[in-house]
């Protein structure tokens, strides 16, 4: 006997707050098969939205996390056999003072390799639970629409969702 938008609310993380809002007017207004066409046209707009961002991204990260194990990777193998090269020619010159400090980091990390991940599961526990407090939210979605080169686009994006939420509710 409830309205179909109380039982949503009740599911927040499952069904977007505009998505519910949108059910609200339409069963409040008596037009709810307009107000979940209009839903399914927003679902289907953010959807597309989000697979192009999607599409751009990954491409990206996952070559920027191929660049970060090729330098691994370059570091723990290649200086070994550089400085190699260099004691098998004779040569008395030595390799950088800033190769030979990432190597010998790289190789004392390898002994404590175990700290290093453990304050970085430490950190995102404390990031996952400060992002769930209200004031969390506000303030990483200040830093993000305010930070250099993507703020301006992430708060245009997020417009535009209002937006077309507001003009499907108008509707």
């Amino acid at each position: 006997g409830e309205y179909m938008y109380t039982t949503m609310e009740y599911y927040e993380n499952v069904f977007p707050y505009i998505y519910v809002n949108m059910i609200k007017v339409g069963e409040l207004s008596g037009s709810l098969e307009n107000s979940l066409a209009q839903a399914i046209e927003y679902l289907e707009n953010s959807d597309t939205l989000m697979r192009r961002i999607k599409k751009i991204l990954i491409p990206n990260i996952a070559m920027f996390g191929g660049l970060i194990i090729l330098t691994i990777v370059a570091v723990l193998f290649g200086v070994p056999m550089l400085k190699g090269i260099f004691e098998s020619i004779g040569s008395e010159q030595e390799l950088p003072a800033l190769t030979m400090a990432v190597y010998n980091f790289t190789i004392k990390l390898q002994e404590v390799w175990y700290i290093p991940v453990g304050i970085i599961a430490v950190l995102v526990f404390v990031f996952i639970n400060w992002l769930r407090t209200p004031k969390g939210k506000y303030d990483f979605d200040y830093f993000k629409y305010t930070m250099p080169i993507f703020g301006k686009l992430l708060y245009l994006l997020d417009f535009s969702r209002l937006m077309q939420g507001v003009l499907l509710n108008l509707q």
